[in-house]
């Protein structure tokens, strides 16, 4: 197993630090593992963000709120929040520091 795997799993950094509390991870791992942490935190933020104006959308649909025309920008947010969900969860694909620790301690 090469030292880079270590770094990069954080179960496996885990471990290694237990047995060596001094030892550090390298910046550019922990860059790319906050950078993951920021992905994932705009993620769950933009997906709040659809799920409410999806259901701003339903409720002005059924007349209960909001004129025809919030309608339309409310459906204009929603495919741009989709967009935007789409472009982090492939980002969040393409990082490989933590990634599969991560899904697989989920």
């Amino acid at each position: 197993m090469s030292v880079a795997t270590i770094y990069r799993r954080t179960d496996l950094f885990t471990l290694v630090q237990q047995a060596n509390p001094r030892i550090q991870r390298r910046q550019t791992e922990q860059v790319y593992q906050n950078t993951i942490e920021q992905l994932q935190a705009e993620l769950e933020q933009t997906q709040a963000d659809a799920a409410y104006y999806q259901k701003e959308a339903q409720m002005a649909k059924f007349g209960e709120r909001h004129p025809g025309q919030e309608v339309i920008q409310f459906k204009k947010t929603i495919l741009a929040l989709q967009g935007q969900i789409s472009c982090l969860e492939e980002l969040l694909a393409h990082c490989t520091c933590g990634a599969h620790a991560r899904h697989s301690s989920s």
